[in-house]
């Protein structure tokens, strides 16, 4: 049976990236981990659950505010770097591998649970949500960032302006349904469906600052799966062509650098029903 998950679906399409990812995707990391635990209420004592922890930014920030942390992720790649980090860190996090569609923890484990830029990808979002709805008391707090539609999103549109501009004739991809979660509305009804008793969505400007067009195309297939895989699947020439051609468009429209872009993103934040 073929398995019909995305890249970004499948475990060993993270693992791939685990490596570099902390290098390339550390600034936005570091920008949303200290909103979310605002937003979740984090401090000293109380149990988190960071779920799609990958290097475990948000983890570690929630850990040296003092919270009792388990993160889980399901990529065994991103949790040994996890591991790695809170050893250089000098905090603990409780890391494991774990899906987050299906949970093994009793329910009302936690005081609160978090999640940056993760559920997005899973093939059954509403088991995402519901999963940390369950194992969070009703007393608690989940907090989940999405990103928004990608007309909100300077990153986004460099990426897919220069695929086009290298290859016109590239066969265009069904839109990610994810969309359906990248407005407030669409993740206020996601979270209450999923069986949350009040929702409220925070949504945030979040900067990502590119050193040089050189440096974004150097490092572009290590960002993640998907951009791995848009590479993979082409001919070499045209893996040259896609990096040369995006490189090209940041530089059009920001010029050499360092530039900013900015990219929206939602944050929903859930009381457990």
């Amino acid at each position: 049976m073929s398995d019909e998950r995305t890249i970004e679906q499948r475990p060993e399409g993270w693992d791939a990236s685990a490596e570099h990812y902390d290098e390339v995707a550390s600034q936005i990391s570091n920008e949303i981990a200290p909103l979310l635990c605002d937003l979740a209420g984090v401090r000293e004592g109380l149990r988190v659950l960071d779920v799609g922890a990958g290097p475990g930014t948000v983890a570690l920030v929630a850990a040296e505010r003092g919270a009792n942390v388990t993160a889980v992720d399901f990529s065994p790649g991103m949790i040994a770097r996890l591991h790695r980090n809170a050893e250089e860190r000098g905090v603990e996090v409780d890391a494991e591998v774990m899906d987050g569609q299906a949970l093994t923890f009793d329910d009302d484990t936690f005081d609160a649970a978090v999640s940056s830029f993760a559920v997005i990808f899973f093939p059954r979002r509403e088991d995402g949500f519901s999963e940390m709805n369950r194992v969070v008391k009703n007393s608690g707090t989940v907090a989940v960032s999405v990103w928004s539609t990608p007309d909100r999103m300077d990153f986004f549109q460099v990426i897919a302006e220069g695929v086009q501009r290298a290859l016109p004739d590239l066969p265009s991809r069904p839109p990610p349904d994810w969309l359906a979660i990248a407005s407030p509305d669409g993740l206020r009804k996601a979270m209450l469906d999923a069986g949350a008793a009040e929702v409220e969505v925070h949504t945030e400007n979040i900067t990502w600052e590119i050193p040089s067009g050189a440096w974004l195309r150097e490092r572009f297939r290590e960002m993640s799966p998907a951009a791995r895989g848009l590479l993979d699947g082409l001919p070499p020439e045209d893996q040259e062509r896609v990096l040369d051609s995006i490189q090209e468009v940041l530089e059009d429209r920001f010029g050499t650098g360092p530039v900013t872009l900015e990219n929206e993103a939602h944050i929903g934040v859930a009381t457990p029903g």
